[in-house]
């Protein structure tokens, strides 16, 4: 026996399946990192080079690791590593992190890209030694790895590098390329000024840097 299904049935239920689609808040997949606390304060630590020294900013404050640090909810600079020149081995065999840290920012291979031209087998070995050794001693931390400081089309293989290696490890890695090429982000030439810095991020810059870092990360 054939049984008819009355059309307006068929519409309602049609109706009410595409209502709940529309109506229904979006799934919101939050990619950003965790930051945990302890007793509500995030502790931070910054390993790197020049740039995470502040060069290129006009004061202190407004490095992009101050400014990271100054923008992020009840944040805490733990420890700042800045050694002149590090390479990514050099940094391996003397780093000794606070335990307990919520935030790694890594900001190397600057020195071996411009400096020691490092192999890029060798940059892959360092690094990911590197970033294994943080998460045993800090398997909570919010792991952030920036990336090489340069044009992209120079800096694309060392970043590829460090981006395989950072997520290895459940880390985000952020590209600095884009920013390093944009307009005004660094001085430009001064003939009155000759010794101005136009390599490093200006006082713009390390804003930039800072509001990518900020952006990727989440405070629980």
């Amino acid at each position: 026996m054939l049984k008819w299904v009355g059309v307006g049935g068929i519409c309602g239920i049609l109706i009410g399946l595409s209502a709940s689609l529309f109506l229904r808040p979006p799934i919101v997949d939050d990619r950003r990192l965790s930051v945990p606390t302890i007793q509500g304060e995030v502790l931070a630590s910054f390993v790197g080079g020049s740039l995470t020294d502040g060069r290129g900013a006009t004061l202190p404050t407004n490095s992009f690791v101050a400014l990271t640090a100054a923008r992020l909810a009840e944040a805490t600079i733990a420890d700042v590593e800045a050694p002149l020149l590090p390479t990514v081995e050099s940094v391996l065999s003397a780093l000794d992190l606070p335990l307990g840290a919520g935030l790694v920012v890594l900001e190397l291979g600057n020195t071996d890209y411009y400096v020691e031209q490092t192999a890029t087998a060798e940059l892959e070995r360092a690094y990911g030694a590197l970033i294994a050794g943080i998460r045993e001693t800090n398997p909570q931390a919010a792991l952030v790895c920036l990336g090489l400081w340069g044009k992209e089309a120079d800096v694309a293989e060392y970043d590829a590098v460090i981006r395989r290696e950072c997520r290895s490890e459940d880390g985000e890695f952020l590209r600095l390329s884009d920013i390093f090429q944009a307009s005004g982000m660094r001085n430009a030439p001064d003939a009155d000024k000759p010794d101005v810095d136009t390599f490093h991020p200006n006082d713009a810059g390390h804003l930039v840097i800072s509001d990518r870092i900020l952006a990727s990360l989440r405070v629980i």
